[in-house]
Protein backbone atom coordinates (compact mmCIF):
# COMPACT_ATOMS: atom_id res chain seq x y z
CA UNK A 1 0.00 0.00 0.00
CA UNK A 2 1.46 3.45 -1.11
CA UNK A 3 1.82 5.94 2.04
CA UNK A 4 1.67 9.83 1.53
CA UNK A 5 4.07 12.30 2.65
CA UNK A 6 4.48 15.75 3.07
CA UNK A 7 5.39 16.06 -0.40
CA UNK A 8 2.97 13.72 -1.61
CA UNK A 9 3.00 9.56 -2.12
CA UNK A 10 5.49 7.62 -1.46
CA UNK A 11 7.01 4.42 -3.67
CA UNK A 12 5.60 1.37 -1.70
CA UNK A 13 9.00 -0.66 -2.83
CA UNK A 14 11.72 2.21 -2.11
CA UNK A 15 10.19 4.94 0.15
CA UNK A 16 11.04 7.33 -2.23
CA UNK A 17 8.84 10.26 -3.22
CA UNK A 18 6.91 9.52 -6.01
CA UNK A 19 6.49 11.92 -9.00
CA UNK A 20 3.44 13.17 -10.96
CA UNK A 21 4.05 13.65 -14.46
CA UNK A 22 1.15 14.03 -16.79
CA UNK A 23 0.49 12.45 -20.54
CA UNK A 24 -2.18 13.38 -22.33
CA UNK A 25 -4.09 14.34 -19.86
CA UNK A 26 -3.88 11.47 -17.74
CA UNK A 27 -2.10 11.89 -14.17
CA UNK A 28 0.92 8.71 -13.83
CA UNK A 29 3.00 8.74 -10.68
CA UNK A 30 6.06 7.18 -11.05
CA UNK A 31 9.46 6.40 -8.56
CA UNK A 32 13.00 7.75 -10.11
CA UNK A 33 14.78 5.46 -8.67
CA UNK A 34 12.99 1.87 -8.84
CA UNK A 35 11.18 3.51 -12.12
CA UNK A 36 7.97 1.69 -10.59
CA UNK A 37 4.31 3.31 -12.26
CA UNK A 38 1.40 3.71 -10.28
CA UNK A 39 -1.95 4.80 -11.90
CA UNK A 40 -5.20 5.35 -10.20
CA UNK A 41 -8.26 3.35 -11.00
CA UNK A 42 -9.22 3.88 -14.81
CA UNK A 43 -6.04 5.82 -16.17
CA UNK A 44 -5.02 2.24 -17.55
CA UNK A 45 -7.97 2.15 -19.46
CA UNK A 46 -7.63 5.54 -20.73
CA UNK A 47 -4.48 5.22 -21.69
CA UNK A 48 -4.83 1.88 -23.81
CA UNK A 49 -7.83 3.45 -25.67
CA UNK A 50 -6.05 6.63 -26.29
CA UNK A 51 -2.79 4.74 -27.62
CA UNK A 52 -5.09 2.31 -29.98
CA UNK A 53 -6.79 5.84 -31.34
CA UNK A 54 -3.63 7.53 -31.75
CA UNK A 55 -1.46 4.30 -33.63
CA UNK A 56 -1.18 4.61 -37.39
CA UNK A 57 -2.27 2.16 -39.24
CA UNK A 58 -0.80 -1.66 -39.38
CA UNK A 59 0.72 -2.29 -42.69
CA UNK A 60 -0.78 -4.10 -45.16
CA UNK A 61 0.51 -7.39 -46.30
CA UNK A 62 2.55 -7.79 -49.29
CA UNK A 63 2.01 -10.52 -52.17
CA UNK A 64 4.48 -12.43 -52.42
CA UNK A 65 6.46 -12.16 -55.75
CA UNK A 66 7.11 -15.62 -57.70
CA UNK A 67 9.09 -15.77 -60.42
Amino acid sequence: MMTSSLLGMVCPSCRVALVMSERQGIEIDYCPQCRGVWLDRGELDKIIERSGRDAPPAPQPQPAAFS
